[in-house]
């Protein structure tokens, strides 16, 4: 069985669905085009590939599924078309899908846009009339749960072929009918990539003017919440205004390989087979409704060979006890070149980590101050406070502090001072301290820190335990000032450490990683120290850091991918969520944690352990996945939890 899914830790829902992209069945090797193989091996296991996403996608047993197109690595006049077809829908036949699926028409179903530029012939009549024969109508629509579904051909935009003129009737129809009723609408190519003034003319991946602009006209004006797009194999994130506010709009990974040219997004160097098989990024959208909202959740599945079960936690905001600290930007962007398939430079946008922190479901973020002044990056960091996440905005120094409090007050939620000049401000510090209106917390800088191997010394970033008591006498601010301390998460576990320095204030633990080994039971000591001392954790980096002078893992690798340190956070965070602990009790033999709450009993083991079993879910914390405990536990790695409701 490929990766299955547990939704324990998941808060109910009224219906699900799923939105998979870009399958691409391809034959074995043995059947397949040699030629093809050999350009790219991993064309090789395109079939093996689709067959296991489609198992993961069953055992969560959606309402429906909406297949984004391009179901099939061939395309509309090749030999092997129509037997790839029939085999790409057996694998779907094989796991009883085929009944609940919706498929959007791409350019390998039907033929491409009408783009002379573009690699295949563009979409005919004849095209659209045999896959109507096998899937139906190329645009649809249906109703669930009170909300409306819209699937277009996007192929058949800008087209003067007479399917094309009963589309646009029939949307325009559709828009009218709906009303008041929110939509989600599907089709294969992206209306934009960065944003609506991209290039089209040579442009492989977005649809052309016209009728882009018309498109989007008319999408504004209608109760639109969730527009899906895929093709690229990439994801990207946007939001545009609709007469509901605003819509999410989606563009989807593939489930079956990367491409190449995206990879220019990161600095990094290109994931295998020229960025075509970066599989960390394969997967698909699990879509959760409640009360006519829609939560949307990433599922890795990979190379389609692993097996674990894999435990989904709760986005956007979900885990309110949960910081991230950007030391790096939020938002890059870059130009893919002018190369295969498009003949014209691509203008995108990294979304990855702010999808990524999205899906830890963080509750607050500390940002340097200058990132408010930034168009790009406010932007986005508002998106996040619209959806629940508080913004600490970090000043060096008081003059730096006194400007973002007066510039940017509305724009962050706490601000955060980092003394200079001293760690314990003095009366002159109070008095300007005393004047700033944002919630504040205090942050020392002590230079001089002596690091073993380092030729020089190191500014210490955040108070120690041992220093909070001289804070709590200052005047400055009310008891809402928070003290930021300086985690110790090299050392082991003790009581002590679990004992919170002050009630008085509320406290802010900063987490930093500096080894790829030990980070997962350095976050997880971290967490566990900040739920006992009920303050908020700040976990740094986001991005590896691997080309500064003190080099550091982060929870994502160069290329935007979640690893070990990742899949801690985003478990150990959503088990504490559960339970919300009120007892913490500490076996410093074996380091396990046991914490008691109103969600059950959890214990907590930091470091790698041997076998171990017994009654109750067992989490493997760095793999990010779930096990009964009825065998042992030998292969897993890392720090592992025990969940008892």
């Amino acid at each position: 069985m490929p990766i299955s899914c547990d939704t324990s830790l998941l808060p109910a829902a009224d219906f699900e669905f799923v939105v998979v992209a870009d399958t691409h069945y391809f034959a074995d090797p043995g059947r397949a085009d040699a030629r093809a193989v050999a350009e790219f091996p991993s064309r090789g296991v395109q079939g093996e590939r689709s067959a296991a996403v489609w198992r993961t996608i069953a055992d969560l047993d959606p309402t429906f599924i909406v297949h984004m197109g391009d179901l099939v690595q061939e395309y509309p006049g090749r030999p092997d078309f129509s037997r790839a077809q029939t085999e790409a829908l057996a694998q779907i036949d094989a796991v009883g899908l085929r009944s609940r699926t919706h498929f959007i028409a791409g350019n390998h179903d039907v033929g491409d846009k009408p783009d002379p530029t573009m690699p295949t012939h563009a979409v005919s009549e004849q095209d659209l009339t045999d896959h109507e024969a096998q899937f139906g109508l190329s645009f649809t629509e249906w109703c669930h749960g009170g909300l409306r579904f819209v699937g277009l051909n996007s192929q058949i935009l800008n087209t003067k072929l007479e399917t094309a003129k009963r589309q646009q009737r029939w949307l325009q129809e559709q828009l009218t009918e709906a009303g008041t009723q929110d939509l989600v609408v599907f089709l294969h190519l992206p209306l934009y990539l960065r944003d609506r003034s991209d290039p089209h003319l040579g442009h492989y991946d977005t649809v052309a003017e016209p009728d882009r602009g018309l498109l989007l006209r008319w999408l504004q004006q209608a109760r639109v919440r969730h527009p899906f797009a895929a093709h690229v194999h990439f994801r990207f994130y946007d939001r545009m205004s609709t007469a509901a506010g605003f819509a999410h709009h989606w563009i989807c990974a593939s489930s079956c390989f990367t491409r190449p040219g995206f990879g220019y997004l990161f600095a990094a160097p290109p994931a295998p087979e020229q960025g075509r098989d970066d599989t960390p990024k394969l997967g698909f959208y699990w879509c959760r409704v409640k009360e006519g909202q829609l939560d949307v959740q990433f599922i890795p599945t990979g190379d389609g060979r692993s097996t674990h079960r894999r435990v989904l936690t709760p986005t956007s905001s979900g885990q309110r006890h949960l910081g991230q600290t950007l030391v790096q930007p939020l938002v890059t962007g870059a130009q893919v070149p002018v190369a295969y398939p498009s003949l014209v430079r691509q203008p995108v946008r990294n979304d990855y980590p702010y999808l990524m922190l999205r899906e830890l479901g963080i509750g607050a973020m500390r940002v340097p101050a200058q990132d408010l002044d930034d168009p790009a990056q406010q932007k986005r960091l508002q998106w996040l406070r619209d959806e629940g996440l508080q913004i600490q905005a970090v000043a060096v120094g008081l003059g730096a502090a006194a400007q973002a409090a007066a510039e940017h007050a509305q724009r962050l939620d706490r601000l955060e001072v980092q003394l200079t000049d001293s760690p314990i401000p003095d009366a002159r510090q109070q008095a300007v301290l005393e004047q700033l209106d944002p919630p504040l917390a205090l942050c020392a800088i002590v230079p001089g820190e002596l690091i073993a191997d380092k030729q020089h010394p190191r500014a210490r970033i955040g108070y120690r335990v041992d220093e909070v008591a001289q804070l709590l006498s200052i005047a400055a601010g009310s008891s809402d000032m928070a003290i930021v301390i300086s985690a110790e998460t090299h050392r082991p576990l003790t009581q002590q450490l679990l004992k919170a320095p002050t009630r008085a204030r509320p406290l802010q633990l900063r987490i930093v990683l500096d080894d790829l080994t030990t980070a997962p039971t350095y976050i997880t000591r971290g967490l566990l120290q900040a739920s006992a001392w009920g303050a908020m954790p700040f976990i740094e980096p986001l991005i590896d850091l691997d080309r500064t002078m003190d080099g550091a893992p982060g929870l994502l690798d160069p290329l935007c991918n979640p690893g070990p340190a990742y899949e801690t956070v985003r478990v150990l965070a959503a088990l504490l969520e559960r339970i919300k602990p009120q007892q913490f009790d500490l076996d410093e033999s074996t380091q396990c944690v046991r914490l008691e709450g109103h969600g059950g009993e959890l214990r907590v083991w930091p470091d790698p352990l041997g076998q171990l079993t017994g009654p109750g879910r067992w989490y493997g914390l760095s793999r990010g996945s779930v096990a009964d405990g009825t065998a042992p536990l030998s292969t897993w790695d890392g720090p592992v939890a025990l969940l008892t409701l």
